[in-house]
């Protein structure tokens, strides 16, 4: 049986925000949000302007990710008609 990957929800992404802010480590961070710790160090690696992470700007990247989704090779393309 293999693993079921879940995204973050906002509540979990505000809750990374809110920990984040009052100095936990992202260990102590996934351990609250019951989590790898790997999931929250990108999630935080992805989504941090500055020096703080953003729940919100996480949020909106996540939606456009889904919206864009992924496309392994282009139709016409030079890979794809070797392929």
């Amino acid at each position: 049986m293999g693993n079921h990957y879940s995204q973050l929800s906002m509540d979990e992404r505000n809750q990374i925000h809110r920990c984040s802010n009052e100095g936990l480590s992202l260990r102590a961070i996934a351990r609250r949000l019951n989590r790898p710790t790997s999931a929250v160090s990108r999630e935080v690696a992805r989504n941090t302007i500055g020096k703080s992470y953003d729940a919100a700007r996480a949020e909106r990247a996540m939606l456009a990710r889904r919206r864009r989704g992924t496309v392994k090779l282009k139709s016409g393309s030079v890979l794809l008609n070797r392929v």
